[in-house]
């Protein structure tokens, strides 16, 4: 299962750890440099306020369905901090309402808001680096030291890991954790003893306690157990002079027993992050179970009778039948398209178009190295069914398997656990480096690989390579946390500040799709429908020509009322058609009030704007995430009641 490291390797170690530390040096500098105009993506302002409750009340009842790690570990620096929290109490407390408690967090109880972010996705970031680490110490045990800087050059210049290595959020937890289970696993099936199995159950626990999609590990520590029971390598039990477990069988019900220590120390750590107590919320508050218990299938049930038994905390079950609720159904988009049960080739797709290409080449030509040196390989008496790569290509297989079926095609980021492993077992590509002409190859890729990167920096979240067409064809593939998700109010109002400068005075009008207030940002804009509409004025009132914002994700309409989201239909055309003689009649008559039928008319004037403007190419593009048109009368008019040129279409 693991073998001596070669001499030479020996003698290069200390110069390829030094490397290794300056390349993660450089990513620590990559990622928290380019944060510096960017605004909250849309997760994070809500991860850090419910954060900062669990730590100043010990009540777990916000945001349930995000791990409560990555929350408290956010969340550290503005509790040492003594930062400002809204009232813990009240009719947004009572009712769970962590969106608007973030609201208030941010924008009206006094913080630096900038602060607190940077504090909250430092913290992130420190387990970014310690991915890292973990990724070349893994490669370097496999490939030798060439491979374990291979490996975690593509790690440090990841375009996807630099984007989400940085932002507050519980994905790089889960990422972190879920490679930290792996690497605790390999060690345990090396040898059992007590220390092992609660440094494996500490892991499996971080990682129950980070996202949900966790819970995968345990199918992966299952058929890693079963191969091991069928590996010829001795297993030892208890201290290194114990003798050798003989048999398949009984190897078999060693490590099953393990396994069960495994999991019942992460038990243990899941209660101890609730403080060993089941509601961890309040008596003025209550989850909405009935649609958990509505909800068909095993999974809800197993999560019912935990509840019922009082297996593990309140919070922590409601959040996993919650989750598993909302997955469901959840609109999408891809290449045009909408959904809400998804597609199976939404991730291959993402991961193909969010990649360097000089990756992908790299993770080809590592196979074939793989592959080689497997079939060159010495032949055994007795075949190992437990390859030291055994673990990563098992957590890889098993988490697209359950990836492809998944009904949540909200972005790349839900495969981030897969990256670590991949880039590890890449590092088997520097064996190319022997021969002159692998050696520049190899050179050429990852230079490929860093200058791709660097190509979109600072907005990494934005990636798309060449193949795909660059970020500037983002909006057409996809959207979401994939490009858009909220981060580039900062940026729009510098270029707005710089065409006042200029001498325009047209209004503005932005449609924001994100949590952060654009005000506070600089962005003094006429708000059209968004997401959080309950952070916006409406009222009633005329479009005018000036410059109009669309964030990317608002702009494919997937965020509407369902009556007007997606693409532009005949039968909303004649709604619209329909709406606007209404409103005319009302304007003649001299009523003016916000009404039903007016909050109608605006959403279908949105609507059909957002029709127009697909077929157009904006006049700027702010971090790529937001796109801005010069509209002049002429061309509402067309937008608004000229043919339009795919109706139906996009």
């Amino acid at each position: 299962m693991h073998a001596r490291r070669p001499e030479a390797d020996r003698g290069r170690g200390a110069a390829s750890h030094v490397a290794a530390a300056l390349l993660l040096a450089l990513m620590a500098w990559l990622a928290d440099s380019s944060t510096a105009r960017k605004s909250p993506t849309f997760d994070e302002t809500s991860h850090l306020v419910s954060g900062l409750s669990f730590w100043r009340t010990g009540d777990f009842r916000l945001d349930p369905e995000s791990g409560a790690f990555p929350q408290l570990w956010v969340a550290l620096p503005a509790w040492l901090g003594g930062a400002a929290a809204p009232e813990f109490s009240g009719r947004l407390w009572q009712q769970g309402e962590d969106w608007a408690l973030a609201h208030e967090l941010f924008y009206r109880v006094g913080n630096d808001p900038e602060r607190l972010l940077r504090g909250a996705r430092r913290m992130v970031l420190l387990l970014t680096l310690g991915l890292g680490a973990l990724v070349y110490a893994w490669a370097f045990r496999l490939h030798g030291a060439a491979g374990g800087l291979v490996s975690l050059w593509l790690y440090a210049f990841c375009p996807n890991l630099l984007a989400h290595g940085r932002l507050a959020t519980a994905d790089m937890a889960q990422a972190a954790f879920f490679l930290l289970c792996l690497a605790a696993f390999a060690r345990l099936l090396r040898q059992v003893d007590a220390p092992r199995i609660a440094a494996c159950g500490a892991a499996a626990g971080l990682l129950m306690l980070s996202k949900f999609g966790g819970l995968l590990v345990w199918p992966v520590f299952g058929v890693l157990a079963a191969l091991r029971a069928l590996s010829p390598v001795p297993l030892r039990v208890g201290w290194p002079r114990s003798g050798p477990v003989e048999g398949a069988a009984r190897r078999l019900a060693v490590l099953t027993a393990a396994l069960a220590g495994v999991a019942a120390v992460a038990a243990a750590a899941i209660w101890a992050a609730y403080g060993f107590s089941y509601r961890a919320r309040g008596p003025d508050h209550e989850f909405n179970w009935p649609r958990v218990e509505a909800t068909p299938g095993l999974l809800p049930a197993a999560v019912l009778a935990a509840r019922d038994r009082r297996l593990l905390p309140e919070p922590w079950l409601y959040g996993l039948g919650y989750t598993h609720w909302s997955t469901l159904e959840r609109v999408a988009f891809l290449r045009g398209e909408r959904s809400t049960t998804g597609w199976w080739w939404y991730f291959p797709y993402a991961l193909a178009v969010k990649t360097p290409l000089a990756t992908l080449a790299l993770w080809a030509l590592a196979a074939g190295v793989g592959l080689a040196g497997w079939r060159r390989g010495p032949r055994r008496a007795a075949w190992d069914p437990l390859p030291r790569t055994a673990p990563l290509w098992t957590l890889l297989v098993l988490y697209w398997a359950f990836s492809l079926g998944s009904q949540i095609n909200i972005g790349l980021r839900h495969l981030l656990p897969t990256l670590p492993p991949a880039m590890i077992l890449a590092g088997s590509a520097a064996r190319l480096g022997r021969r002159p002409v692998g050696a520049v190859a190899l050179a050429l890729l990852l230079a490929g690989t860093a200058v791709a990167s660097w190509s979109v920096r600072p907005h990494y979240l934005a990636f798309f390579n060449a193949a795909a067409g660059g970020p500037a064809e983002g909006p057409r593939l996809l959207i979401d946390s994939n490009l858009d998700w909220g981060q580039d109010l900062p940026g729009l109002a510098d270029w707005l500040a710089a065409e006042r400068a200029r001498g325009e005075a047209a209004p503005c009008y932005l449609s924001y799709f994100g949590s952060a207030l654009p005000e506070h940002h600089g962005v003094s804009c006429r708000r059209l429908p968004g997401f959080f509409d309950a952070f916006r004025s409406r009222e009633p009132g005329p479009l005018e020509p000036g410059l109009y914002a669309v964030s990317a994700t608002m702009l494919q309409a997937l965020h509407l009322p369902p009556a007007v989201r997606g693409a532009w239909t005949p039968e909303r055309e004649a709604r619209w058609r329909e709406l606007r003689r209404l409103v005319a009649e009302e304007d003649a008559a001299g009523r003016r009030d916000w009404t039903p039928l007016r909050e109608a008319h605006e959403l279908y004037r949105f609507a059909r704007l957002l029709s127009w403007l697909r077929e157009r190419e904006p006049d700027a593009r702010i971090g790529w995430s937001l796109l801005v048109y010069r509209l002049e009368a002429g061309d509402l008019a067309a937008a608004l009641e000229g043919p339009l040129a795919e109706p139906g279409g996009r």
